[in-house]
């Protein structure tokens, strides 16, 4: 699995006290989270809790965005104090707005990530205007003289993406088994019955947001609904058979 696509298929490991699941299973049911004391339950706890230290970096020209997340980042640079805060619901909500604050003009660089599953090249504008042009899988530079508070705003481009699956648990009569992937994020269905009637190309095109209920989309009229594999509890499938 890709970096960039990791901590949010890892969520998915954890109940909402904390407590891990040894398994993570993609069809069925998830695993009743426990403290077996395991060498693997032990290291998984690790990664969350060392995510928050990865969000943003100091570099001796800038400062740098590594993940998207609320946070805030203070560092000196060439003897002056500023400071990087990040807004965002990511990944309820695709836009961010980054907020730096020099207490003088200094030229410095921003690098911004555009993640290598972004739908397309990624507008960004720095106090409203558009300053560059993001590329799916690389890094854009924003080096000029910053000065006072400036606001760096992006949206990130995601989309509906699905993915045939090639593993050992193929489905009869050569149907094949498709995942759906929002962005970065591993999409479940909340049927175990695992069939929908449609080509795979066309899958995102059924799907209509709930309203009220981030990250959950339905089929009208089937009874089937997608949501965030970590948000899924009861029966479910993130590889259903998808067929015209």
């Amino acid at each position: 699995m890709k970096a960039d696509r990791w901590p949010t298929f890892r969520l998915a490991g954890q109940d909402a006290s904390g407590t891990i699941r040894y398994h993570n299973p993609l069809p069925g049911a998830k695993e009743a989270p426990q403290c077996q004391g395991t060498c693997c339950e032990c290291s998984a706890v690790g990664l969350p809790a060392k995510l928050p230290e990865n969000v943003s970096s100091t570099d001796p020209d800038g400062l740098c965005i590594n993940l998207f997340a609320p946070s805030q980042i203070t560092s000196d640079q060439r003897g002056h104090r500023v400071a990087l805060t990040q807004a965002t619901t990511f990944p309820f909500d695709a836009a961010l707005a980054l907020t730096l604050e020099t207490p003088a003009p200094l030229e410095m660089d921003i690098p911004i990530p555009v993640p290598s599953w972004a739908a397309g090249p990624m507008e960004i504008k720095v106090n409203g205007e558009r300053t560059a042009l993001g590329a799916p899988g690389r890094c854009t530079s924003l080096r000029r003289k910053w000065a006072g508070q400036e606001v760096i705003r992006f949206t990130l481009p995601m989309r509906f993406t699905t993915v045939k699956y090639t593993g050992l648990d193929q489905a009869p009569d050569h149907v094949d088994r498709c995942a759906l992937l929002y962005g970065p994020i591993l999409m479940a269905l909340n049927d175990t019955q695992e069939r929908i009637c449609t080509a795979p190309a066309t899958l995102p095109g059924l799907l209509a947001a709930v309203t009220g209920r981030p990250l959950h989309y339905e089929v009208p009229g089937t009874g089937y609904q997608y949501l965030a594999y970590w948000q899924v509890s009861g029966g479910f499938t993130c590889c259903p058979m998808v067929q015209p």
